[in-house]
């Protein structure tokens, strides 16, 4: 997917921080909002997080596998 090592380890820095801030989100939306409000919002969460995953940071990782975290194994 991405050549070069420099560019991938920065994609991945980047798609992990943003996972890590809809994570941080779901957080939010359960203590403030309705449980229906938060199911909703899971899934929604849950589908982006499948993209980033399995249709980015899969293909980086395969090509650059040194750039893989461990917790992702």
């Amino acid at each position: 997917m991405i050549e070069n090592q420099t560019i991938a380890q920065n994609i991945s820095d980047l798609l992990l921080k943003i996972t890590r801030e809809l994570d941080e989100s779901l957080l939010q939306v359960k203590e403030k909002c309705s449980e229906n409000e938060f199911i909703a919002y899971r899934k929604v969460i849950a589908q982006i997080m499948s993209i980033i995953y399995w249709d980015a940071l899969k293909y980086i990782y395969i090509k650059h596998p040194s750039l893989k975290p461990k917790e992702l194994d």
